[in-house]
């Protein structure tokens, strides 16, 4: 079953994240508790000074025994960037020309072996990380996926997302996936 997902990721598809290194940073801010396998976690005791969801009194399950569908954080690290959209997602736009990207330019992104993707309307090439996918996708190496979360249902504080920046010297944004 896919679920619905708020994703923070590295801003640059260059930067190699050792998963043990943004483990124990998420556990010393308490995003993260107990493990549930390989690189899951329960949700931590200062989640929610870290991830603020918005609208109307949300009711979230943060336990396996509150049923199925309780709040569950992965950590994934790769050795290559990886494209990661939802079936949401836009086609993004070409920066130069303002034109959409050809259909098919999430294939054209996971077969690119150079990182780079050319604009099939004025024919530039924009590297795949500099891409404005609108916060429906996203190209990294690092991810950290909160599911279930909607989208625009909640969004990271700027305190969680400075501490990974200050941590691994990159900017991390978020999407919704």
């Amino acid at each position: 079953m896919s679920r619905s997902s708020l994703v923070l990721y590295a801003a640059s598809s260059e930067l190699e994240v050792a998963p043990q290194r943004l483990i124990n940073l998420l556990i010393s801010c308490g995003l993260i508790d107990r493990p549930l396998g390989d690189q899951a976690f329960l949700a931590g005791d200062r989640f929610f000074q870290h991830i603020t969801f918005l609208g109307c009194s949300p009711s979230i399950a943060l336990l396996p025994e509150q049923g199925e569908n309780f709040l569950r954080i992965d950590i994934s690290c790769y050795a290559e960037p990886v494209l990661f959209a939802g079936s949401r997602a836009h086609t993004p736009l070409c920066r130069y020309c303002g034109k959409p990207y050809a259909e098919g330019w999430k294939e054209r992104i996971e077969s690119a072996g150079d990182s780079m993707l050319r604009c099939a309307g004025c024919g530039r090439s924009k590297p795949i990380a500099q891409l404005n996918f609108r916060r429906r996708a996203c190209y990294s190496r690092s991810i950290i996926r909160i599911s279930p979360v909607f989208e625009s249902e909640a969004m990271p504080s700027p305190q969680l997302l400075e501490a990974l920046a200050s941590a691994f010297d990159m900017p991390f944004r978020y999407a919704y996936l």
